[in-house]
């Protein structure tokens, strides 16, 4: 790891992560913190050939807090990843591993291209109808 790269600010790291991850061509948003939201989401939320990805970015030699742990472990039992990315070098690797995975989404979207199309299911019509009381009372 580079003497620049230990001293960039998690801010600026996060910025370049976010980068590479939307020019590799993944889904990626950055969470911002406010107090209404729940404590601990990762810093980054990604979607990676159909896997969910949750990253929590520090500065090299920091950890997660126990809130952030919890919330990276969570994800992974529901059957995303998660990942402490403290460098691009590490973001890559998660990448790669990521990128060459079979997914189960992915073998579920093969199933479903050999079978063939169900029979045309009639579309349900639905109609609009004024509520009981007079609108007049709600303008």
């Amino acid at each position: 790891m580079t003497r620049k790269e230990l001293a960039m600010r998690e801010s600026s790291l996060t910025r370049r992560l976010l980068a590479r991850l939307r020019q590799r061509g993944h889904y990626a948003i950055k969470i911002v913190g406010s107090p209404q939201q729940q404590r601990g989401l990762p810093d980054l939320v990604a979607c990676v050939d159909g896997t969910f990805v949750g990253i929590e970015v520090k500065r090299p030699g920091r950890k997660a807090t126990p809130g952030q742990a919890r919330e990276l472990e969570r994800i992974g039992l529901a059957g995303g990843r998660a990942a402490v990315v403290t460098s691009l070098a590490e973001l890559e690797e998660l990448l790669t591993e990521l990128e060459g995975a079979e997914t189960p989404a992915a073998a579920e979207v093969a199933d479903l291209a050999e079978t063939p199309a169900p029979a045309e299911t009639p579309r349900r019509v639905l109609r609009w109808a004024p509520p009981p009381w007079p609108l007049e009372r709600w303008l």
